[in-house]
């Protein structure tokens, strides 16, 4: 239990929500660690972080990654185990959005206090998300230069791309596109754009009666302008992972799904070549996609940049010279739909 002996750390220049949401930020000890807690399970999950960080190994801890300056931990705790994902920032920037709780070009995407901050609104307003306990801190020179994110551990839970691999039967494969287009509904419906959402980072439940959950929140817009590219942008993106291995079938797929969650509004012709252009490129987490969705008009969305860009990486081939002409409508849109009927 806190009790008032217990130091608490800086807390100024600090995000609203961290001030509004979260107790602390609590000092536990010498580590130079201080501790925002949410909800009555953080303070054992922040204090076993804690004790890591001053050099013990404690039993209920186990390491499950270590790679470019990020880990991740399983906290094996009673009643709820958890998961933390350590962060080193090694630019300036990121350090100071990490203080102000920004996440933009220039003060980068990459820290904590971002990803807690959309943690905390996808949990809010979907059933897709995870449940935040605690974000801890190591200041030096007045900024972060290690975060600490916990929250629940989705113990038992799989990823959405090795669940689809693993099995080759049609009715399995229809009842997880099902629950997709469930999970892209919510975010639909509440203007969130995840800006890194693949097959990997959507988890599936073994039980079946249970939504989905989104993870790795640290790219993601709320409040988006144009839900509609958002979701045209999910639905490509995850149909190049999941579809099929084709151009034209992958892409009558997608067309299909972003009509069930979006109804007639799907047919609007930015939305159908921003949806070609996911399902037939690669499109890097690294690429700003925000003008794309903040832009309100679509008529000013400016799609040959997007895709010079976007031909820029290596990894994407030329397109067919018909590719574009194929998803709007026009002399060659009658073609296109006689290769790939729409259900």
């Amino acid at each position: 239990m806190i009790d008032h002996d217990t130091l608490t750390g800086r807390h100024s220049f600090r995000p609203r929500f961290l001030k509004t949401l979260f107790s602390g930020p609590f000092v536990f000890s010498d580590s130079g660690w201080q501790w925002w807690l949410h909800g009555s399970e953080a303070e054992a999950a922040a204090r076993l972080m804690d004790s890591q960080q001053q050099g013990t190994s404690p039993a209920r801890l186990v390491m499950l990654r270590d790679h470019k300056g990020r880990r991740a931990f399983r906290l094996d705790l009673e009643p709820m185990p958890c998961f933390a994902k350590e962060v080193t920032m090694t630019s300036l920037r990121t350090r100071l959005g990490a203080l102000l709780g920004r996440s933009n070009v220039l003060l980068r995407y990459d820290h904590g206090t971002a990803e807690t901050r959309h943690n905390l609104f996808l949990d809010s307003h979907t059933s897709s998300g995870v449940r935040t306990l605690a974000l801890g801190e190591h200041v030096r020179h007045g900024l972060p230069d290690r975060q600490i994110l916990i929250h629940e551990y989705l113990s038992g839970w799989q990823p959405l791309g090795e669940v689809w691999r693993a099995t080759d039967r049609d009715d399995d494969r229809q009842q997880l596109a099902a629950r997709l287009e469930d999970l892209l509904g919510e975010l639909y419906s509440h203007r969130i754009c995840h800006l890194d959402l693949n097959a990997g980072h959507i988890m599936v439940p073994e039980d079946r009666s249970l939504p989905m959950r989104v993870i790795d929140c640290g790219r993601m817009c709320t409040s988006v302008r144009n839900p509609l590219i958002a979701t045209a942008l999910h639905v490509g993106k995850l149909m190049r992972d999941l579809g099929a291995p084709e151009i034209p079938e992958r892409h009558a797929q997608a067309r299909n799904m972003l009509r069930r969650i979006a109804g007639a509004a799907a047919d609007a012709p930015r939305a159908q070549q921003v949806l070609l252009l996911a399902c037939r490129y690669r499109i890097s987490k690294r690429l700003n996609k925000r003008r794309l969705i903040m832009n309100a008009s679509q008529k000013a969305i400016d799609l040959a940049t997007f895709e010079a860009r976007l031909l820029t990486d290596p990894r994407n081939r030329p397109p067919a010279p018909s590719a574009l002409q194929g998803a709007l409508p026009g002399p060659g849109a009658e073609k296109f739909e006689q290769a790939c009927p729409i259900e």
